[in-house]
């Protein structure tokens, strides 16, 4: 009957509502919720705790080898265990194509690498190059099974004919466009200048990155997408001017658009970039003002960006400080998988969001938006028992070193926390107690 337990006196977060209910788990699977449920079986005692559906994060990058030579310094094995000690339980990564590789071939390599995670994964095809057969590619892969494909608009060779292409065959196959909205050509260019002008410093790492940069790609792929009727997938929106026009086109009626923005980009701004360690914070797109990070968090109230991710792609100290005078030397990318649920739980409630709004956006949502819902995101009966125990009075500070993954530090470190995940449970197993893994 696979693994039997019974969760007893828990408040269930539900998707509207919270209840206090048990929660009765055979063969993997949730079997019933209900009051003063009894069954001959291990009982856990959630007492004054939350139980809710585990984690699902859309966008992580484990074991990514990236134009500056670092690797990202988590692999899927570790990425994944430092996944569920956050409550993560399902997260995607992304296959990325190398030259003269074919899309599915790409996807076979990056998944043989994927089946050492230790949770649930998934993986987005990364698209890099423009052959003749690219639309045959992409609707082999399509057909094949992979529906989410990645498009950097950051990389100066995506032309809009690149693009047109793209949308246009992704449409014809029910697939969609994961997109990185930044223009490529212009960050190229400034790039140049800095360098030419002697200002590759940190402090100047905004300038090659500024809002008009991501609105500019935005506007871009909304105009492209509603031509052709493709699903697109905007990841981690960063700037007020590009969430208006997300806005914009979905009042418009444009309903196959998703939005996305991550959970430091709710935290953080330009000004990071000025302390001494300001080459830890790098990552694309680059952080921008206090005004642009109050707009994202009205665009999580008012429902225009459905999913907050972490965009996990963490890389050591050692690895980021050779571009401390020179942001093209930086590898790009920040820990973030294990303190995603935990962070937003925290501030979300203190900016009084209820926490079925907080749960839908790391779980329901992405669940929903990639066709894993009601298998993944959702406590229901029938479902996998992917769960997370969560209590919300205990308060801690975040330190790298109680940390799973992989990295000599966190961009959070020293965050005061209110609440803790004391237990995670995957597929009715028991995998997380007491920030301990039980594997």
């Amino acid at each position: 009957m696979g693994n039997r337990l019974l969760i007893k006196n828990g408040l269930v977060v539900f998707p509207e509502t919270v209840q206090k209910k048990d929660i009765l788990i055979s063969n993997n699977k949730i079997q019933k919720t209900g009051e003063r449920l009894q069954a001959n079986v291990p009982v856990l005692d959630a007492k004054n705790r939350y139980i809710l559906p585990g984690g699902v994060d859309v966008h992580t990058h484990m074991g990514l080898k990236v134009s500056t030579g670092a690797l990202s310094s988590d692999s899927y094995k570790n990425g994944s265990k430092a996944a569920l000690l956050g409550g993560i339980t399902t997260f995607f990564g992304f296959a990325y194509q190398n030259k003269g590789e074919s899309l599915y071939h790409t996807w076979l390599r990056e998944s043989k690498k994927a089946q050492e995670s230790y949770c649930d994964h998934k993986l987005h095809t990364g698209i890099r190059y423009s052959g003749v057969d690219l639309e045959d590619q992409i609707a082999y892969s399509a057909l094949k099974g992979n529906r989410s494909f990645k498009v950097h608009l950051n990389d100066p060779s995506v032309d809009s004919v690149f693009l047109l292409r793209i949308f246009r065959i992704l449409s014809k196959y029910n697939s969609m466009a994961f997109l990185h909205c930044e223009d490529g050509k212009i960050i190229e260019f400034l790039t140049r200048e800095c360098k030419k002008k002697r200002k590759a410093g940190i402090r100047n790492y905004p300038s090659i990155r500024e809002d008009y940069i991501e609105k500019a790609a935005v506007d871009q792929v909304i105009n492209l997408a509603r031509r052709y009727r493709t699903k697109i997938y905007i990841a981690h929106l960063s700037s007020e001017k590009a969430l208006k026009s997300v806005s914009e086109a979905r009042a418009a009626g444009f309903a196959s658009l998703e939005a996305e923005t991550c959970v430091h980009y709710l935290f953080f701004t330009d000004n990071i970039y000025k302390k001494k360690n300001g080459f830890l914070y790098t990552c694309s797109p680059s952080f921008k003002k206090k005004t642009d990070q109050e707009a994202l968090w009205k665009g999580l109230k008012d429902g225009v960006i459905q999913v907050v991710s972490s965009d996990h792609c963490p890389f050591m100290k050692r690895d980021k400080i050779r571009g401390k005078n020179d942001f093209t030397r930086i590898p790009l990318g920040i820990p973030g998988i294990e303190t995603l649920y935990p962070i937003m739980l925290s501030e979300g409630r203190k900016r009084n969001f209820r926490i079925q709004q907080i749960v839908k956006w790391i779980s329901a949502n992405p669940a929903k938006i990639f066709n894993m819902y009601p298998q993944k995101g959702v406590i229901k009966p029938g479902v996998s028992a992917d769960l997370v125990i969560y209590n919300p009075k205990i308060v801690y500070r975040i330190n790298h070193k109680n940390l799973g993954t992989n990295c000599d530090y966190s961009p959070y470190e020293g965050l005061k926390v209110q609440g803790k995940i004391e237990q995670v449970l995957l597929r009715g197993k028991v995998v997380v107690r007491n920030n301990e893994l039980q594997m």
